[in-house]
């Protein structure tokens, strides 16, 4: 081992004793302070340091200008290069590769064959493994984690509890947080936020919408504008855009909603491109009133198709209600139509 020297490792603490690594190879490797660790197998570039009580061991690299110190440890075959910095107590192990200008620090993990470049920010107790990707300015903190083949990158930011997994995209300056799930091909982009307890599959999240609490969004959904999913909503291979809020136990399925609040009802294969009116009931159905259109839970009929559907001395409770939501525009037969369109018994909608 050579003799150890001075050194000023430029952390504020002056100079210390440090010594020149001697790499498997035989060339001269970069400044390694004697409170440090560097395996004789592991290489270390002339224009790397290792300092402060960190540690390069077994068969990793640190190559380029790359700084390591703190109580980072770095292992395997893990390739640190260019101008990242890994410090604190994080860990970089298996084949992960942190490139460019990347910060890995606190208690930050990267495993596996990661790799995370750029600008990019891995912190706290988050953790990056598999094949996943996080570049660019892309920020990753808290106990969140990345794996499988997902992709962070863009402006976007993961944190508390997050995780995203399998070939996920996470970009542009979107946050997915609390204990959010993105998985399967999913992609949340531009300004969009999932947080809660949501789990968006292979679905999309984009533009400025939100979705959260307890939601769910699946199977080829695109949720964008300004809409807003939230409660314990269902949805599937449908499309919630331009103001339009689905909350509460609402489930749609094959469904366009680009307006209005829908809250509570399952809701099949069903448009909706205007502000519906709503009608709620004290212990019955809420009824809404979309064009011509009166949707009842997952059915969605014209006055004429209702009342072949039900017969008329049937309908008495909502006469009133309805009048006043009856487009101007009805004629007085459909008007009188309606009024005969409200039944008395709720149990059988």
């Amino acid at each position: 081992m050579p003799a150890s020297e001075l050194y000023d490792f430029q952390d504020g603490k002056g100079l210390v004793p440090a010594r020149r690594h001697k790499n498997p190879d035989g060339t001269d490797g970069g400044w390694v302070a004697d409170t440090a660790t560097v395996a004789e197998t592991a290489h270390v570039d002339p224009d790397t340091r290792v300092y402060q009580e960190a540690s390069v061991v077994e068969y990793a690299h640190v190559v380029g200008k790359a700084r390591v110190f703190g109580k980072a440890r770095v292992s395997d075959c893990a390739f640190i290069c260019e101008l990242s910095q890994v410090y604190g107590s994080s860990s970089i192990t298996g084949h992960a590769r942190i490139c460019e200008n990347a910060h890995i620090f606190q208690k930050a993990q990267v495993y596996g064959s990661a790799r995370v470049s750029g600008k990019a920010s891995i912190s706290g107790n988050a953790t990056i493994g598999a094949g996943a990707l996080v570049y660019d300015s892309a920020k990753v903190f808290d106990d969140a984690s990345i794996s499988g083949t997902a992709e962070i990158y863009g402006g976007a930011t993961i944190s508390e509890r997050a995780r995203v997994f399998e070939g996920a995209h996470i970009f542009g300056q979107a946050k997915v947080k609390g204990g959010a799930y993105v998985r399967g091909e999913g992609k949340v982009y531009d300004n969009a936020t999932i947080a809660g307890d949501t789990i968006v599959t292979s679905a999309a999240v984009y533009e400025d919408a939100a979705v959260y609490d307890d939601s769910r969004v699946r199977d080829g959904s695109h949720v964008y504008g300004s809409a807003t999913v939230h409660g314990v909503a269902s949805i599937t291979r449908s499309r919630v855009y331009g103001t339009a809020i689905v909350a509460g136990r609402t489930r749609l399925r094959d469904a366009s909603i680009c307006a209005g609040v829908l809250e509570g009802g399952e809701f099949v294969d069903l448009e909706i491109s205007e502000t519906p009116q709503i009608l709620r009931i004290t212990g019955g159905p809420t009824v809404y009133l979309v064009g011509d259109q009166i949707i009842i839970g997952e059915h969605r009929k014209t006055l004429a198709e209702w009342n072949e559907v039900y017969p008329r001395d049937r309908w008495v409770k909502l006469r009133p209600h309805l009048m006043m939501m009856l487009p101007e525009s009805s004629s007085s037969l459909e008007k009188r139509s309606l009024l005969n369109q409200v039944m008395d018994d709720n149990d059988d909608w």
